[in-house]
């Protein structure tokens, strides 16, 4: 008979073996594929804007997600590898050749992964396929994107399939260069030890070195960019590495050190289930790492979405506002009116306003110079700021401000804090409109109204109340292209209230002018002093019929209605993508886990057959079981999720120094978050321990 023969009948025989190394491949091709269809599709790329820190951050934890993939599908072929050893060694010791065997062995795992490739593709797709068309038809009221099949979506499930079979190709031709006939026959038996015992001092260490890795990768830059000005740049991160390291440390002295202390009998009665620990412990330890790791990569996809808040916009004051030009032909009262009439639709407290750009100086602290400081530079003429009379201030908002000859006021949200970059009062005079001439000013303090608030108030953005003779003296002479008529209203909550926005939406974006298509950053005066060298002379990005898309435009409309539908819409589909890379991990870090556990009671069966022979009852047994295969689950567990949870509370303390009402909130759905991973762990506990009872037939 044939080495495949033979192959085939034992592969009938250890049917177990088999199915764990193709359940493995399988479910990681098809989680990674499904991912960047889902990823790669117009429902979500049409969705999320584009260069945003979102798409970031889902690129982030997708990687991290990826090498969890990876990782536990590396772990599930070096199991299949040790299993595959004994009856190897036996082949060679039979006088098979090596050379005849390695080419057995590759057909088979070779045949297997082609298998688990084209399986893992197809059911990726099709998974990602029923999940993208169920959202679709849930969310079907804030998005007109539709799911579609992304080419390139399968083209990664496929090139991610092939960085697999060339891992475990490498592996095997590893496997069948051993020369030792023994080695590889007692590869199965083959354990790992940790060599050295460790003392208190290992664990406090490690304690040091995660709470230095994190200070100086976290909390060092920020503060010295607040005090000196200074930015260390992105080296400062790999301190990072220094607090994985201490994690390690501290894992390492929970297995390698254990001491009589003040209760001996109870190092005495755990000294077995200490000695099983420590000769097995390199394994163990590496596991316990990647496991910890994977649970934060879980925690950080979940968390994110709760760490980015509102949409900004909850707290304006109007349903409707709008800015343009008074030299384009815009949307009129007449023209929204009759919008409003089409869909039955309400309009009230419209109101129409002006304001006037004006030429300002600033500050500028945009650049570095070569040694990471922050350059501060005073410029007498910086950007055309949008300016508005108290009069007419109080007219529009119903807000009454005092403002004396030669002050104002910055319009900001309630929300607006100072930082290294943004100051209130950089501004200190404005310029007639021969730009030579000029108004000094001072600053009075700030006004609050959201629906007047330009992006984020600062710089070019800034909107200021100045005196009304100021007002008159400035606007002399000023053209019709430098004059902002502002719009603000309400409207009726109604059935077709979105219908109705969504066309408002759609002809503001078709009547904009040509000159009002930049980005948000754009600013007239920086654009006509650098002309082509200017940085933000860009079209503006936007789409009167894709509302969902969040714009980066000059005269970006903000209509509430579409900004919640559009904005709950973006965080349904960045929970999608989180849940999906949560999934990612929570899945490898379970099959690590579970493998672990059965590999536990198969590795020492003899072990736990001579404590039987010694007297050793199932109680017993059941008991150093379970120390052996809660240590995987319990540590890991708690140090994954106490380090996330600190960290994501550190980041939102340190926005602003203190923590907001909504913030408590957000740590109590954080809590409530690892409360349930403990509650998942648990089970998963309770299910490899049934199954490892199973295995040494120790059940109750």
């Amino acid at each position: 008979m044939k080495l495949s023969g033979l192959f085939a009948k034992l592969r009938k025989n250890n049917k177990k073996e088999y199915l764990q190394f193709q359940f493995c491949m399988t479910l990681s091709i098809l989680l990674i594929t499904s991912y960047l269809v889902m990823y790669g599709s117009d429902l979500v790329q049409k969705t999320l804007p584009n260069g945003g820190d979102s798409r970031k951050v889902a690129d982030m934890i997708f990687v991290l997600a990826a090498v969890g993939c990876v990782m536990f599908s590396i772990y599930a072929a070096s199991l299949f590898l040790r299993y595959k050893s004994r009856e190897t060694g036996i082949f060679l010791a039979l006088g098979a050749g090596k050379s005849k065997l390695a080419r057995a062995l590759f057909t088979e795992i070779g045949k297997m992964m082609a298998l688990c490739s084209a399986a893992g593709v197809l059911l990726g797709i099709l998974l990602a396929a029923i999940v993208g068309i169920l959202f679709e038809k849930v969310a079907s009221s804030g998005n007109n994107n539709h799911f579609s099949i992304s080419v390139m979506g399968v083209a990664g499930g496929m090139i991610y399939s092939l960085i697999l079979i060339l891992c475990v190709a490498f592996m095997c031709v590893r496997f069948m260069k051993r020369s030792n006939v023994m080695d590889i026959i007692n590869e199965q038996r083959k354990q790992e030890p940790l060599k050295k015992s460790v003392s208190f001092f290992y664990l406090i260490s490690g304690i040091v070195m995660i709470l230095v890795g994190v200070i100086i990768g976290y909390f060092l830059p920020i503060i010295t960019v607040k005090v000196s000005g200074h930015w260390l740049g992105g080296w400062t991160n790999l301190f990072y590495i220094l607090a994985a390291v201490g994690l390690y440390r501290i894992l390492v002295y929970s297995i390698a050190s254990h001491r009589k202390g003040k209760n001996p009998q109870k190092y005495y009665d755990n000294m077995i289930s200490y000695g099983m620990l420590k000769f097995q412990g390199g394994s163990v330890v590496r596991n316990m790492l990647v496991i910890s790791l994977l649970l934060m990569g879980v925690l950080l996809g979940i968390f994110y979405l709760p760490l980015q808040g509102g949409n900004g916009f909850e707290d304006a004051e109007d349903d409707i506002s709008y800015r343009y030009p008074v030299d384009v032909d815009e949307l009129s009262e007449e023209d929204v009116l009759s919008m409003a009439d089409k869909y039955q639709i309400s309009v009230k407290d419209y109101r129409e306003t002006e304001f006037i750009q004006v030429l300002g100086d600033g500050v500028s602290r945009e650049d570095m110079d070569e040694n990471n400081n922050l350059i501060e530079e005073y410029k007498e003429k910086y950007f055309y700021y949008e300016c508005i009379s108290a009069a007419q201030f109080e007219a529009v908002t119903g807000i009454k401000t005092e403002i004396a000859e030669g002050h104002y006021k910055e319009i900001q949200m309630g929300t607006a804090r100072e930082n290294i970059y943004n100051k209130f009062g950089d501004m200190t005079r404005l310029y007639l409109q021969n730009e030579e001439d000029y108004i000094p000013m001072e600053f009075d303090g700030l006004e609050t109204y959201h629906s007047l608030v330009r992006g984020v108030g600062f710089d070019s953005e800034a909107r200021y109340i100045i005196n009304d003779a100021d007002y008159e003296k400035l606007k002399a002479g000023v053209r019709d292209d430098k004059i902002m008529r502002q719009v603000l209203f309400d409207i009726e909550d109604s059935d077709q209230s979105y219908a109705f926005c969504e066309e408002l939406y759609e002809q503001f974006c078709s009547r904009a002018s040509e000159s009002m298509n930049y980005i948000a950053a754009y600013n007239g005066y920086q654009a006509k002093v650098l002309g082509e060298d200017y940085g933000y002379n860009m079209q503006g990005i936007y789409d009167g019929k894709r509302p969902a898309l969040e714009p980066d435009w000059l005269y970006r409309p903000i209509v509430l209605p579409l900004e919640r539908e559009n904005a709950a819409m973006r965080r349904a589909i960045f929970l999608l993508l989180f849940v999906y890379i949560a999934v990612i991990c929570l899945a490898s870090e379970s099959i690590i886990l579970y493998t672990r556990s059965q590999n536990v009671a198969l590795k020492n069966s003899q072990i736990f057959k001579d404590l039987v022979k010694l007297g050793a009852n199932k109680k017993y047994l059941r008991r150093l079981l379970k120390s052996q295969i809660g240590k995987c689950f319990i540590l890991p567990t708690v140090m994954g999720c106490l380090l996330m949870f600190i960290y994501e509370i550190l980041i939102m303390w340190q926005n602003d120094g203190i923590m907001t009402a909504g913030e408590w909130g957000i740590t109590g759905v954080m809590v409530m978050v690892i409360a349930v991973i403990g509650i998942y762990q648990f089970i998963l506990y309770k299910v490899s321990m049934k199954n490892a009872e199973g295995v040494l037939d120790i059940s109750r």
